[in-house]
């Protein structure tokens, strides 16, 4: 039972498509293989949903990552760049106006 039940956790990919209803057919099929009992399916399917939880959350930290290598690397400017560089700007405006009304044209 552990053996086959670990290797359907182990399933990367596996888990991070896997749905509710996938899961509660891989659960029916195990008890009716009898490779767990019947009162242990709601805590096998619980197990196969929190390590498909996991594996999607692994994925996007993964795919997060990456993105911000790539954009540092190709040097765009982020939103946090952008709008750092707007309060700047409206600040030397400011200045600007503010020195023009002291000093007519």
């Amino acid at each position: 039972m552990a053996g086959l039940l670990e290797n359907l956790m182990e399933i990367g990919l596996g888990a991070l498509t896997l749905t509710r209803e996938k899961a509660e057919r891989i659960v029916e099929q195990l008890v009716k293989l009898k490779e767990i009992p019947q009162e242990k399916g709601h805590e096998v399917l619980q197990r196969l949903m929190e390590k498909g939880r996991e594996a999607r959350e692994e994925l996007g930290q993964l795919v997060r990552r990456e993105v911000n290598e790539a954009l540092e690397k190709a040097a765009i400017a982020r939103t946090a760049d952008i709008e750092r560089l707007e309060q700047r700007i409206a600040a030397l405006e400011e200045r600007v106006a503010a020195l023009e009304k002291g000093h007519p044209g």
